[in-house]
C-alpha cells in the first residue's frame, strides 16, 4: 500500500491590530497496516464475531499533572483505569485518576471514554484517542454559594500510545486534556503497564 506524501500546509492571518502573523507546518503521515490481519494487541475472533476472552485490560500509571496557568503547577499522581474492547476498533475506559496537589488544585475523579483505536500490525504499537467526561472533586475550590460540594464534571480528550511487552502485558502512554470552567484546564501524562485478560 503506498504511503502518502509529507503534509505542509502555509496560513497567513491579520488581526485588528495590524500584526500580521504567518505559520508554516511540515509533517509526514504513516498507514497503519490492514486491520483485517491479526496482530499482537488483537483479540481471538472467528469471522466477524469475537471471542469472550481477553476483551478486558487492568492498567495501572503514574501520573503528572499540569495545571494550564501562570507558573504551570505540576504534581505527580497515580491512576488505575479498567479498558474494554467492545471490538477491534472500538473501545471504552472507566479511570480514577488522582491529580496529585499541584498547590493551586488537588483533584481526583473518575473518567469514562470511548475510544477509536487503530492496531500496526508490523510493530505492534496501538494508537487511539479519547473522548468522554471527567466527574472530580477538587479539595482546593471553594464549594459555589448554596453547594455543599466542590463536585464537577468536565471534558475529556485523550491520545494514546501502546505496545506490547510480553504476551498479554502491555506498555501504555496517556496524555489527557481537561477542560474546566473555573481557570484550572490541564494537561495530565500517564504512563504505566497492564495486563489483558
Amino acid at each position: 500500500m503506498p504511503r502518502p506524501p509529507p503534509v505542509v500546509a502555509s496560513a497567513s492571518e491579520r488581526g485588528s491590530s495590524g500584526v500580521k502573523d504567518q505559520l508554516l507546518s511540515l509533517g509526514l503521515a504513516y498507514w497503519l497496516s490492514d486491520p483485517s490481519e491479526l496482530g499482537i494487541f488483537d483479540k481471538p475472533h472467528d469471522g466477524s464475531i469475537w471471542s469472550a476472552s481477553r476483551r478486558s485490560e487492568l492498567s495501572a500509571y503514574g501520573v503528572l499533572s499540569v495545571i494550564n496557568i501562570s507558573g504551570n503547577p505540576n504534581a505527580f499522581g497515580f491512576s488505575t483505569e479498567y479498558r474494554y474492547l467492545f471490538t477491534r476498533s472500538i473501545e471504552g475506559t472507566i479511570t480514577y485518576i488522582y491529580e496529585g496537589d499541584p498547590r493551586v488544585a488537588r483533584r481526583g475523579g473518575v473518567t469514562a471514554q470511548l475510544w477509536p483505536v487503530r492496531h500496526d500490525v508490523a510493530s505492534g504499537f496501538e494508537v487511539g484517542a479519547g473522548f468522554g467526561a471527567y466527574a472530580f472533586i477538587d479539595k482546593k475550590r471553594q464549594p459555589i454559594p448554596g453547594q455543599i460540594t466542590t463536585a464537577a464534571v468536565a471534558p475529556v480528550v485523550s491520545l494514546m500510545l501502546s505496545h506490547a511487552v510480553y504476551s498479554n502485558i502491555f506498555a501504555r502512554a496517556i496524555w489527557d486534556r481537561v477542560v474546566s470552567n473555573y481557570n484550572r484546564d490541564a494537561d495530565i501524562w500517564r504512563i504505566g503497564v497492564g495486563l489483558s485478560y
